[in-house]
């Protein structure tokens, strides 16, 4: 596994929904901030994924947003069942909140077998795959192109190994928000007023608002 690459798809996926906040908070579209990957008190997310291995060891992380808009991180529990010689079946489920979180993804690391891709688990695993339930959650390979030992389990549709794309100015930083902001000055009104509010919501990762009167 690469640390440091998937970490930066992982800070991505966290913190996608939450900043792009609504362009004019007058309309009515844009009331209620839009947020991927919600989950309420009684509500819950899971994933199942697949497996090739003689012992698979799964280790699960859960990362999210709080009410507050902070990044929050934990272990999970994930089962396993064998379906076949050398063919498991893993699943996590989110579940047991008490308060609004949203970002909500999952980090799966493997040791002792490989994952099968869920987007393309090829004619050997195809009816196996076809079994997995996903609720909320969309299992990717992440990682150097080509290694199965790490999943990113997104709020959003990806493909595996999806990467940040080379255009970006930055990881979601103030480089890449202030560049986000000057495309989005050039779209509006000539005579409208804006005013844009900067707002560290973690180390590196600020918010931009920008109210338009």
């Amino acid at each position: 596994m690469n640390p440091a690459l998937v970490e930066r798809i992982v800070k991505a996926v966290l913190y996608e929904g939450y900043l792009l906040y609504p362009y004019r908070t007058s309309a009515l579209k844009n009331r209620q901030r839009l947020s991927f990957g919600v989950i309420e008190p009684g509500s819950h997310l899971m994933t199942e994924v697949l497996i090739a291995g003689d012992a698979p060891a799964v280790t699960a992380e859960l990362r999210y947003l709080d009410a507050a808009g902070m990044e929050r991180r934990r272990p999970i529990a994930a089962a396993t069942e064998m379906l076949q010689t050398g063919v498991w079946k893993c699943r996590v489920v989110v579940d047991g909140v008490t308060e609004p979180i949203s970002s909500v993804h999952l980090v799966l690391t493997l040791t002792g077998g490989d994952f099968i891709s869920s987007q393309d688990p090829g004619e050997e695993f195809a009816a196996q795959a076809l079994g997995c339930r996903n609720e909320g959650l969309w299992p990717v390979l992440v990682g150097a192109q080509g290694e199965r030992d790490t999943m990113l389990c997104s709020p959003i549709i990806l493909y595996d190994y999806p990467q940040v794309a080379p255009e970006s100015a930055g990881d979601l930083s103030i480089a890449s928000a202030l560049r986000w902001a000057d495309l989005f000055l050039a779209t509006v009104d000539r005579g409208a007023k804006i005013e844009i509010v900067s707002t560290t919501v973690a180390d590196g990762i600020h918010r931009f608002s920008m109210p338009i009167f």
